[in-house]
């Protein structure tokens, strides 16, 4: 369970009535938080502060994201103890050197929870270009952000729960939830991994904001297009533009913010929609 009811006790100003309050005891949902342990070949990796939820598609997806992997096929064998939260991974020998280049260069993240991925000026001089072109109709968008909203019950229980979701252009769609954001950015793409999504035909849109490590790790999959119902910091953007992602912000309902490689986005057919509609509506002034 991603949630737990627990007692709170409620302050707040009766309506109607200023400056009268009332107290109540009552019982309220509050995220849960573990503490998940990855090891690769004996040695513990990492320690994840995450919601005890999709805890596989979490390991997988943070292993390909952080280059600790690049296939599937690299992963011999899967140990998950579900009781201690712990996660075993046995790889090849070969994946021994990339585990200690990302063992001695890892970096604090913006992100929620531990927030450690590895250096984040190494992985950005490494990044393969994204080139595919995707072809995103701007009157779209609002369609995929009411799904992220009817699928976010968790976040507007607790308060503290994000969504991503992955949007594939066949209609498919992958949702994960995690307390924190990136922690659900590894998630969806862990279990897009399993379920052999192409990524070059997806966007992937984000409840919270996005940072460089989200950024990067939408780069790592080659996710074409990144949209957030909230802002991107400004090194977020200076990687969409490196990489040749096309990210978006303030997604919200019939408006958005276009930060990077807009060339994706076809604003044609909606600004036709628009003059057609002012068109009919100065027509309908001239009627006798």
């Amino acid at each position: 369970m991603i949630a737990e009811k627990r007692k709170v006790i409620k302050w707040f100003e009766t309506s109607g009535h200023q400056q009268n309050f009332s107290i109540i005891e009552v019982e309220d949902w509050i995220a849960r938080e573990i503490n998940l342990k990855i090891s690769i070949n004996g040695n513990e990796l990492i320690r994840f502060a995450c919601s005890p939820i999709d805890c596989e598609d979490l390991a997988i997806g943070f292993l390909f994201t952080e280059g600790i992997i690049s296939r599937l096929e690299e992963i011999n064998h899967i140990i998950q103890n579900k009781k201690d939260y712990r996660i075993e991974f046995v790889l090849d020998e070969r994946n021994k050197k990339l585990i200690d280049e990302w063992s001695n260069t890892r970096t604090m993240s913006s992100g929620c929870g531990q927030g450690v991925v590895s250096n984040l000026e190494h992985r950005r001089k490494n990044l393969k270009p994204v080139n595919f072109k995707v072809n995103t109709n701007v009157k779209t968008l609002p369609s995929l952000f009411k799904h992220l909203v009817n699928n976010s019950e968790w976040y507007y229980r607790t308060g503290c729960i994000h969504s991503v979701s992955l949007f594939c252009d066949d209609g498919s769609v992958i949702i994960r939830e995690d307390i924190g954001r990136h922690n659900a950015v590894d998630k969806v793409i862990g279990c897009a991994l399993q379920c052999k999504f192409e990524f070059h035909n997806t966007i992937l849109y984000s409840s919270g904001r996005i940072s460089s490590d989200m950024m990067l790790k939408a780069a790592r999959a080659q996710i074409p297009v990144v949209v957030s119902k909230t802002a991107p910091t400004s090194l977020a953007v200076d990687i969409a533009n490196e990489s040749g992602i096309t990210l978006i912000g303030f997604a919200r309902g019939r408006k958005l913010n276009v930060y990077s490689h807009p060339e994706r986005i076809n604003f044609d057919e909606a600004q036709e929609e628009i003059l057609s509609k002012e068109l009919f509506e100065k027509e309908s002034l001239n009627i006798k």
